[in-house]
């Protein structure tokens, strides 16, 4: 199974919350639309976040029939998908 750190987001104009990431772009460049980090993550797949030794896991919520995704709340803001620099036009 594979491990990604996930560096930059794309958000849907106008979106101020974790419903309105549509893609994110990991270290290495690749970038990825929601629906295939929530099939990646259901494979047994691993995303996260990371602000020095500070890791966040990335989540598809809800659980049940996942739309979305979302760092696991952990107390430090840095670290959240919506604190991550954005990007447009992604080259998925």
């Amino acid at each position: 199974m594979g491990q990604w750190r996930i560096v930059r987001v794309e958000k849907a104009e106008g979106s101020n919350d974790y419903t309105g990431i549509t893609a994110v772009e990991t270290e290495s460049g690749k970038r990825y639309t929601v629906a295939q980090v929530i099939s990646l993550i259901k494979d047994g797949n691993y995303f996260y976040t990371q602000e020095g030794d500070d890791t966040a896991n990335v989540v598809p919520v809800p659980s049940n029939d996942p739309k979305y995704i979302r760092t696991v709340a952990d107390g430090v803001l840095q670290d959240n998908l919506l604190e991550l620099p954005g990007f447009e036009n992604p080259r998925r």
